[in-house]
């Protein structure tokens, strides 16, 4: 089974690519660009063919490098336009350089210059996790380094990302488990925030808790399983960095089912909660289970997006 999530902004993107099969074998993961190619690694070497069918045969210039760190590749489109992608670590793995055929742009043809491509391969696992940060800039000034910061979790690991006017988070693990990372606590497998002047601003996440200053999001499964799969929300405060008390909230249930999601902390009651349809117009007015002294709490249909107005 494959399963692929990416998270945009306008500066970035994180792909995370979920792979699982019942037996073990070998999957890759494959970046291509326009441009000139290069790493940060002087690990590679030439090898002569990659395993592999279904187009494996066509590809040239083919080197490989068993790299247990992160890889960072550039493609220089011109002089002021690039892409770096940031391919995250993960044990036992085999990265691959080579050059592509591309379709023309005429016909059922193959263009005339193959590009230039990287492979992440994971050779003989039941399942595993491709995770990359892609980001196109003009110059090294532009460009964005996604820092490690402390995680106390074994198994997680946790990126801060400084934008121009925000500093963005992106927490990874392994676990389903509860996890402290700068002053924050998180319970999941993934999150991905942004805040500004310190406030929360926008937080999505694979997960059932987020916990900051004086705030808490939640969410709760029907059924009672305290470590739902594929369980999540989106949550945004347009006045984040104002110092202000919001006036309205946005949040989405992620999840595949029905599920409670609670907001506290951040404003004192919900005038009303708005469910929103796929263009953003207003649906339906919600039902509100908990509402009052700082905690509002509600039932999501899966899928949903919902603005709760402060009262």
């Amino acid at each position: 089974m494959l399963q692929r999530t990416v998270l945009l902004n306008d500066d970035y993107l994180i792909d995370i690519y979920d792979a699982t099969s019942e037996e073990p074998r070998t999957y890759d993961w494959v970046y291509r660009n326009r441009g000139n190619f290069s790493t940060t690694s002087d690990a590679f070497t030439a090898v002569d063919e990659v395993w592999g069918d279904d187009g494996y045969g066509y590809l040239s210039g083919i080197e490989s490098a068993d790299i247990d760190g992160d890889l960072q590749a550039d493609w220089q489109v011109s002089s002021d336009a690039n892409v770096r992608a940031t391919l995250l670590a993960e044990p036992g793995t085999t990265y691959i350089t080579a050059r592509g055929p591309i379709a023309a742009r005429r016909d059922d043809e193959i263009a005339g210059r193959p590009i230039p491509m990287v492979i992440s391969r994971r050779a003989e696992v039941p399942s595993t996790k491709f995770v990359s940060i892609i980001q196109p800039y003009g110059d090294d000034a532009e460009l964005l380094e996604p820092v490690d910061i402390e995680i106390d979790s074994e198994t997680g690991r946790a990126l801060e990302i400084v934008r121009d006017g925000a500093t963005d988070l992106f927490i990874l693990d392994e676990q389903f488990n509860t996890k402290q990372v700068d002053g924050l606590q998180f319970t999941g497998t993934w999150n991905w925030l942004s805040q500004v002047d310190g406030e929360l601003h926008w937080a999505m996440f694979d997960g059932t808790e987020l916990v900051g200053d004086g705030w808490r999001l939640s969410q709760e499964d029907l059924s009672g399983l305290d470590q739902p799969p594929g369980m999540g929300m989106y949550f945004e405060n347009p006045a984040a960095g104002t110092g202000e008390t919001p006036d309205r909230i946005i949040v989405a249930n992620t999840y595949e089912f029905v599920s409670f999601i609670a907001i506290e902390g951040l404003m004192d009651s919900a005038l009303e909660i708005n469910e929103l349809d796929a263009d953003g117009n207003f649906a339906r007015t919600m039902p509100i289970k908990t509402n009052g002294d700082g905690l509002i709490k509600f039932l999501a249909q899966p899928g949903m997006t919902y603005e709760v107005v402060r009262g």
